[in-house]
């Protein structure tokens, strides 16, 4: 990493792009303070179609409603917690009860 002061940063680039190809970071400074980092671009990896072909299975049935039992624990409400978390979940409170 290296600091350069704004002013200077004109006559340097030919410098600093040498540095930047190293893939070192630069500091901008005005007065002695940092005011920016210049770092080198990385470029993505390009990610190929299918890679992960075989690693994830979905069921048949993924798209079927849920059985009645499961939706009624999804949506169960604890009346506890209600009681006890009534200032923090008015909404909760006024819908439930």
């Amino acid at each position: 990493m290296i600091a350069i002061n704004f002013d200077n940063l004109i006559e340097r680039i030919p410098e600093l792009k040498t540095i930047m190809e190293k893939g070192e970071e630069i500091i901008l400074e005005d007065e002695g303070h940092p005011i920016a980092k210049i770092i080198p671009f990385h470029q993505p990896k390009k990610r190929k179609l299918g890679g992960e072909a075989g690693k994830i299975w979905i069921s048949e049935d993924f798209t079927e409603p849920l059985p009645e039992d499961i939706l009624e624990e999804f949506y169960k409400v604890d009346k506890h917690f209600l009681i006890f978390n009534r200032r923090r979940l008015p909404s909760l409170w006024c819908s439930r009860f």
